[in-house]
């Protein structure tokens, strides 16, 4: 039960809602008669603590709600404060917004009921947790066919759209893709950064189509494509190694590879190869490259070769060639052949699938004839005669006249070749 110190009169183990009669008695003495006086005291309840939460988490970016007071009694009111000793009342209300700021900020809620009681005041902490600086990189221009990594910074962990894994190398098809990261802190607060990724065509070339060429010479044919590009070859002089089509000289027989790299307007890469076979080419020649012969000459022809023994004689005229797999040929002239004056003789040879030829001119003349038609006689020593000849041949370009076993070089002929006029004096 209740208690009270006889001597400071301090009461304690009060009951709220109690009513207690307390005497208070003088024993008297010589002067003074005892006496005695008694006074009623009510107890009112004090009243409990507000029945809040009295911790709040925030990160900055989340929306502050005001703090509610629940099961407050009618008759009572409730104040903050925003010290312990409650000196600095803040306000008088059901409810209250604690003020944003980053970190922690403390207040004190009491509640008052209408005996003017007030309770013990109750700690509200209202924590305000900043977020991360989420960092997702610089934007992106790569081509097709290179791996991209996304790498985040700023937090703990990341989660990336488009399926994307933080740190993990990724392969994108060709387009425009807008990267955005959500990373979280260790107060679990999340912010997002962007980054924009474009992924560009590369080019595609063509070389050309692999070939099997004779000689060491060749023309390499790249596709157009409006694109710059190079070639790359080794043992090979490329004459123009930044053209398309440009003639290249192989170094070796055998295959050699030759690459044309290309270059698009997004400075993307790409390249194609093709493979050249270069084949030794049959080396032939026939000494001469013309001959002037006689209608009844025989003609001999010499073909040479350093690499091969193999040749086939050929001709467009319709004598006969023997002989015709040496290095020797024999040609008998046609009587079309004197008739048309001129035939070619032709010469291949043969290495592996490589073929050589060259050719000879025959020029061919008739044997030039000539006839006097009939007996001239002389009247006297300076007489001159005209001796009408019959000619035959192509042209002759040189005649000899022989009188009485003496040569004669000053006669001449007429325009038409066919009249000798003998000088005078011949008949001495």
């Amino acid at each position: 039960g209740a208690a009270i110190d006889s001597v400071t009169g301090e009461l304690s183990n009060l009951s709220a809602g109690s009513i207690y009669t307390i005497e208070y008695m003088t024993t008297g003495n010589s002067l003074f008669c005892a006496n005695s006086s008694q006074q009623s005291l009510e107890i009112y309840p004090q009243p409990q603590n507000p029945d809040v939460t009295t911790t709040f988490n925030y990160c900055a970016n989340e929306l502050i709600n005001p703090i509610n007071i629940a099961n407050i009694d009618p008759n009572s009111t409730i104040q903050w404060y925003l010290d312990q000793n409650l000196n600095d009342l803040i306000t008088q209300a059901e409810s209250y917004q604690i003020p944003l700021s980053l970190g922690s900020t403390s207040i004190y809620v009491t509640e008052t009921n209408q005996y003017n009681c007030q309770s013990l005041p109750t700690e509200i902490t209202q924590n305000i947790y900043p977020l991360p600086e989420i960092f997702a990189g610089n934007d992106l221009e790569k081509c097709y066919g290179e791996l991209i990594t996304l790498n985040a910074s700023g937090g703990i962990s990341y989660t990336w759209n488009n399926n994307i894994q933080n740190n993990v190398p990724e392969n994108l098809n060709v387009g425009q893709y807008e990267c955005i990261v959500s990373g979280n802190n260790i107060y679990g607060c999340y912010n997002k950064d962007t980054l924009i990724v474009n992924i560009h065509p590369t080019p595609t070339p063509n070389a050309g189509n692999s070939s099997e060429i004779c000689g060491l010479n060749y023309l390499l044919n790249a596709s157009d494509n409006g694109n710059s590009g190079y070639w790359l070859g080794n043992d090979a002089d490329i004459l123009d190694i930044y053209s398309f089509s440009t003639i290249v000289n192989n170094s070796f027989y055998g295959t050699n590879t030759f690459t044309w790299v290309e270059t698009n307007s997004f400075g993307c890469e790409s390249s194609s190869s093709v493979n050249i076979t270069f084949e030794e080419q049959a080396n032939v020649n026939i000494l001469e490259d013309s001959l002037f012969i006689c209608e009844n000459d025989t003609i001999n022809i010499e073909g040479t070769s350093n690499n091969t023994s193999l040749f086939f004689w050929s001709t467009n005229g319709s004598g006969n060639l023997e002989n015709l797999h040496t290095s020797y040929v024999e040609y008998f002239l046609s009587e079309d052949d004197i008739e048309n004056k001129e035939i070619k003789i032709y010469l291949r040879s043969e290495l592996g699938n490589c073929f050589s030829y060259d050719s000879i001119s025959i020029n061919i003349n008739k044997i030039p004839k000539s006839s006097i038609l009939s007996d001239e006689f002389l009247c006297h020593k300076d007489s001159s005669i005209i001796l009408d000849l019959i000619v035959e041949g192509h042209t002759p370009i040189a005649y000899n006249l022989t009188l009485n076993n003496e040569v004669i070089n000053n006669f001449y002929l007429n325009n038409d070749s066919t009249n000798v006029s003998l000088p005078f004096g011949i008949g001495e």
